[in-house]
């Protein structure tokens, strides 16, 4: 009876905790679960190739890294792992990639199950959408597209490696690399990831076009869908958003610019034709501003200006609410938009001939600083843990935090304490710095009382 009254007891008190706890304080926590149960299964001996098991640092580090869709690896995928931890690996991008509280609402849809107040807020946490829609319908359109792109991406991506391995191999091959692209995890069981195909057209414009669909946000391919659907049975239909069309000019402009920038200033090998290079610089700049962490050329030995415009792509990232990292294109632009409204002496910030509102202004901003001081402190504190060009290690906590994956090639060497470092910034990357911070430090409902106005100077 002692115990089964101190049992009771327990799990009152858990309630209570989860009942207490902000939606991104339990999202945190059950991804820290998931984590640890797959580093575990990581580092037995069945998930290695060679049966030998790996170190738990090591397997914990591929599990955030998988989870995180980022794509940073300190043991070589292909050939360390054997099927069984590959398989792990791409089901902890897939959960990750499309956020694990939708596979909780699978579970309620599949039990016919109406959804907690709890569970809707953890939802809305990992799901950007607007209030308008349906969550559950949203959820039910996100993983029907999901499946479309990923079933379309590895069909194509099966039938062009066909002619490099055999049907079973390719099969697999392109099964792993659509969801890793989609998902925007640059994870490849290719030892040189995609350099062995940097030449081939069909492949490389696959990757590009599903990498890219998953990096636009689920809203701005709800928003499409529904637009092309309504088209499709003679509907009217309004315009896309805003949001999608600020995503989708942000997409086209970055893409353009940035790959006629890494062109510019050269990186290619003797030999290669201006369209190879331009194929290349294209992948390149896709997989960096996308945050699927492809390469297609070998980053460490790139020139620091090619390394720097590829810095700034991964922390722009791209669209918010899909499986893309960075601060995301649209916070970007508002923090832009919003220099440009104070350089013409706008009171307000506009987009489309539409008004932001000062919390979107104010949370862009937010996003903002709290990345770069995560980012100057890791960098920081790795240049005193680790014997590396600055560059270089600013080039791997950008892409952690920035849930890319690409790498000059140091992650393999770092210490312990460069790994830690690492993991946490792909930690704070998926989750969001914005979020963690009001988890951490939200105090309750805004002060009834304001201070008197002062003025400090400025500029």
């Amino acid at each position: 009876m002692f115990h089964k009254d101190k049992v009771n007891y327990i799990l009152l008190h858990i309630k209570q905790l989860f009942r207490n706890s902000s939606p991104v304080s339990i999202l945190s926590l059950g991804y820290i679960v998931i984590i640890l149960v797959s580093a575990g299964l990581l580092s037995i001996p069945a998930s290695s190739a060679a049966g030998m098991g790996t170190p738990f640092l090591d397997s914990l580090f591929t599990a955030v890294s998988a989870i995180t869709t980022t794509g940073l690896i300190v043991v070589d995928t292909g050939s360390h792992f054997s099927l069984f931890g590959q398989l792990i690996i791409i089901l902890l991008i897939q959960t990750g990639g499309l956020g694990y509280m939708l596979f909780v609402v699978l579970v309620f849809l599949a039990f016919h199950q109406k959804m907690s107040i709890q569970s809707s807020l953890m939802l809305l946490e990992s799901v950007k959408k607007p209030l308008k829609v349906d969550i559950v319908h949203f959820v039910k359109i996100i993983i029907i597209l999901t499946a479309i792109i990923e079933i379309t991406g590895a069909a194509l991506m099966s039938f062009f490696l066909h002619s490099f391995h055999p049907s079973a191999h390719s099969i697999y091959s392109g099964i792993f690399h659509s969801i890793s692209a989609f998902n925007t995890a640059g994870f490849s069981i290719y030892q040189d990831s995609m350099c062995s195909v940097k030449n081939i057209v069909p492949i490389n414009t696959v990757l590009i076009l599903v990498s890219t669909l998953g990096s636009l946000g689920f809203f701005v391919l709800y928003d499409g869908g529904k637009i092309l659907s309504d088209r499709l049975h003679g509907l009217h239909t309004k315009k896309l958003s805003v949001h999608s069309r600020l995503v989708l000019l942000c997409t086209c402009s970055i893409l353009v610019c940035a790959t006629l920038l890494l062109y510019a200033t050269g990186h290619s090998e003797p030999g290669t034709t201006l369209f190879q290079e331009l194929m290349q610089s294209l992948f390149q700049v896709s997989s960096a501003s996308t945050t699927t962490g492809f390469n297609s050329i070998d980053i460490g030995k790139l020139n620091e200006s090619n390394l720097l415009l590829i810095i700034i792509l991964m922390f722009i990232g791209a669209g918010s609410g899909g499986t893309a990292g960075g601060i995301k294109m649209t916070t970007f632009s508002v923090v832009l938009l919003s220099v440009i409204a104070i350089i013409n002496n706008r009171s307000s910030v506009n987009v489309f001939r539409r008004r932001l509102s000062f919390d979107i202004v104010r949370n862009a901003y937010a996003i903002v600083v709290l990345t770069l001081l995560w980012i100057i402190i890791a960098a920081y504190i790795m240049t005193i843990t680790e014997q590396r060009e600055f560059i270089h290690l600013l080039f791997e906590v950008t892409s952690a935090i920035g849930t890319v994956g690409l790498s000059t090639g140091i992650t393999a060497d770092l210490s312990i304490s460069g790994k830690i470092i690492i993991i946490v910034s792909m930690f704070i990357g998926r989750i969001g710095p914005l979020s963690i911070g009001i988890s951490l430090f939200k105090n309750g409902d805004e002060a009834s009382y304001k201070y008197s106005t002062t003025d400090i100077f400025i500029g």
